[in-house]
C-alpha cells in the first residue's frame, strides 16, 4: 500500500515544493504513521526502513533532490518520522492513560494499569507500577511506554478534572 502511494507521487515528475508537501502528507505520511501509539517501532532496522521511504520521497522534488536528507527536510519543512513519532506518541499516550485511570473507558476492554501502593511518591499520587520486562516485545508496548511518561507528570496534570 505504501509503495503504490509513492508511485502515485512519482507520477508528478515536475512537482513543486507546496504540491509535494500536500501530496506527501495526504498519500504517504499517514501510512507511515498509522497506529504509532500502539505500534511504535523499536528496532533500528524497522525505524530505518520507515525513514528510507521518506528519504526516497523527498528526493522526488526536483529543486532539492541534490541536497542531503537533513537539508531536504529543512527545505520542505518536514520533520523526521522519529521526531513525529516521539512528539505525537507522548501526548496521545497520556490522554489514553488518563482516560483509562479515570474510568472513561470500559474497564473490561481497557488495559490494566496497577497503581503504586507507596504513598511517599515525589511527583504524583497516581503513580503506576513499572514492571520488569525480560523481553523487548513487552518493554516497548503501549502500557510500558505510557507508564514511563505518566509517572513523570506533575500532580496538577494527573489530578486534572478535564482533558483540555
Amino acid at each position: 500500500m505504501m509503495y503504490t502511494n509513492i508511485i502515485q507521487v512519482r507520477n508528478f515528475p515536475h512537482v513543486g515544493k507546496e504540491s509535494f508537501i500536500q501530496l506527501y502528507k495526504s498519500m504517504v505520511q499517514n501510512h507511515l504513521e498509522f497506529s504509532n501509539s500502539v505500534w511504535s517501532p523499536c528496532k533500528i532496522g524497522v525505524i530505518e526502513a520507515l525513514e528510507k521511504v521518506q528519504k526516497r520521497a523527498t528526493k522526488m522534488v526536483p529543486s532539492c533532490n541534490r541536497l542531503s536528507y537533513s537539508n531536504r527536510l529543512r527545505y520542505l519543512n518536514i520533520p523526521t518520522l522519529r521526531y513525529r513519532r516521539y512528539g505525537g506518541d507522548n501526548p496521545h499516550n497520556m490522554i489514553e492513560t488518563y482516560k483509562t485511570l479515570h474510568g472513561i473507558y470500559n474497564a473490561t476492554v481497557s488495559p490494566c494499569l496497577p497503581h503504586c501502593q507507596f504513598f511517599a511518591t515525589r511527583r504524583n499520587t497516581f503513580k503506576l507500577v513499572k514492571h520488569y520486562c525480560r523481553y523487548d516485545i513487552r518493554k516497548y508496548s503501549f502500557t510500558e511506554r505510557a507508564i514511563n511518561f505518566w509517572n513523570g507528570l506533575p500532580l496538577c496534570v494527573v489530578n486534572s478534572v478535564c482533558l483540555s
